[in-house]
């Protein structure tokens, strides 16, 4: 059905990015050397600035946490202590995680990510082993070597501030319902 769906794009004169054609993402160097592939939008070129900007610009007047609302403290461009307090939540096993602010997604990283090449098979990729011949994890793959992966984990509308030990609760589960 796919195949059908691309010859008829291809029919039409669409161009098709090369990702979307089943062939490998452009690495790490390319990307910052060409244009973005058309229709990515304009994201954080790392998670570490998007965690930034998400404390700085997004979140900056609204200290409060997605999951239970509560109150954080926090400098200019560092994650904040979090108030457990505030909303009455509890630590059960790490209070150190616990009290910490994360960022934490709408759509989990792994639920966009583990059909994409860099993630189930990051050997293919020379960017992902180093010279003792160890390969980086699937997501460290994907942040380095595919712009639409990066795109989609740097967006900060799928992002959002959570408390550490909650975030870790949920890991990758996600309900679409």
């Amino acid at each position: 059905m796919i195949g059908l769906v691309l010859a008829a794009l291809a029919g039409l004169g669409i161009q098709l990015p090369g990702w979307l054609t089943g062939k490998a993402p452009p690495t790490r160097a390319e990307h910052r050397t060409t244009a973005r592939p058309a229709g990515l939008p304009d994201t954080a070129q790392s998670f570490e600035t998007a965690k930034k900007w998400l404390y700085d610009k997004v979140y900056h007047d609204h200290p409060k946490t997605f999951y239970c609302g509560c109150d954080y403290a926090r400098a200019p461009g560092q994650p904040g202590a979090i108030n457990l307090r505030s909303c009455g939540v509890t630590a059960r096993q790490d209070p150190a995680r616990a009290q910490r602010l994360e960022a934490e997604y709408v759509f989990p990283a792994a639920k966009f990510g583990n059909f994409r090449p860099c993630w189930r098979e990051p050997e293919r990729f020379s960017e992902c082993v180093n010279d003792n011949g160890q390969t980086l994890t699937g997501r460290q793959c994907c942040e380095k070597v595919d712009p639409v992966f990066e795109a989609a984990h740097n967006d900060l509308y799928n992002l959002f501030l959570a408390e550490g030990e909650i975030n870790g609760d949920r890991k990758s589960h996600y309900r679409a319902d």
